[in-house]
């Protein structure tokens, strides 16, 4: 059925978008695989709500699926995902957060320098994303971040983690893998 649905294309998507946002994990689970198949314009909207969803399998598919789209239609759907680093919602804060590491999304860096400022579990995942994004560790400090962030933000993401390992305390370097996405999305 699945497979009729992808060869159908655009005259079922309607459908797909709506069963996206069903009760049922398994259904949305369904539909995002075959919006991530066909990754029409129409959906970037739902598959960037879709990677806040309670279901990790529906999260996965629409990362796969925006990851696949265009550098604009990328960064537009990221925009919702930015934006909800800050959330007071812890849930939707910690899936914005693992988006962006799991897409190795840098334009969201100034979003997880905000959440820097916030001094409860927001900002300790803040620091770790950036950790993970740079391999460099400023610990807590807001100011320290927002210098290296200044002084490297034009600089391709390679030469960060190259930087990295040339570091005294190039621990966070060592024997890390790179999130998927970094030549894709990892210059500046």
């Amino acid at each position: 059925l699945l497979e009729f649905l992808v060869r159908v294309g655009p005259p079922a998507v309607p459908q797909l978008l709506v069963h996206l946002a069903s009760a049922s994990r398994d259904v949305r689970y369904y539909a995002a695989v075959c919006l991530a198949e066909l990754r029409p314009q129409s959906a970037i909207p739902k598959l960037a709500e879709a990677l806040f969803d309670s279901d990790y399998g529906v999260r996965a598919c629409a990362m796969e699926a925006l990851a696949g789209y265009s550098a604009h239609d990328f960064d537009q759907a990221m925009s919702v995902v930015h934006r909800s680093v800050t959330s007071p919602d812890p849930e939707r804060n910690k899936a914005a957060i693992s988006a962006i590491v799991e897409l190795a999304d840098i334009t969201g860096l100034p979003a997880l320098l905000a959440a820097l400022a916030h001094n409860d579990q927001r900002g300790e995942l803040a620091r770790r994303a950036l950790v993970t994004l740079t391999r460099h560790d400023h610990g807590a400090s807001e100011r320290r971040w927002r210098k290296w962030y200044e002084d490297n933000r034009n600089r391709h993401r390679i030469e960060w983690l190259i930087d990295a390992l040339g570091h005294k305390e190039a621990a966070p370097a060592r024997g890390a893998r790179t999130p998927a996405g970094t030549t894709r999305r990892g210059g500046p």
